[in-house]
């Protein structure tokens, strides 16, 4: 498996190239995982965890992907 995640963490960096400027990220760890980070000016606190719970839930049912934990 360390070979695949070592693929997987290289193409999460390339992705990182075609973002638009200011955006940080996206990072993988070798400990933690992939670590994705969302703010939203104009929402409330609720509107933008609504929205998270729902990239989770999504998250979820993609193979493999067994644990996506909410921080904040």
């Amino acid at each position: 498996m360390t070979d695949t995640w070592y693929q997987a963490c290289k193409k999460v960096q390339d992705i990182g190239l075609t973002l638009p400027q200011g955006v940080i990220g996206p990072v993988a760890d070798d400990e933690f995982g992939i670590l994705h980070g969302f703010t939203a000016d104009g929402y409330t606190n609720r509107e933008v965890r609504d929205y998270v719970e729902n990239v989770r839930s999504r998250l979820l049912q993609v193979p493999d992907v067994a644990k996506v934990d909410l921080i904040g």
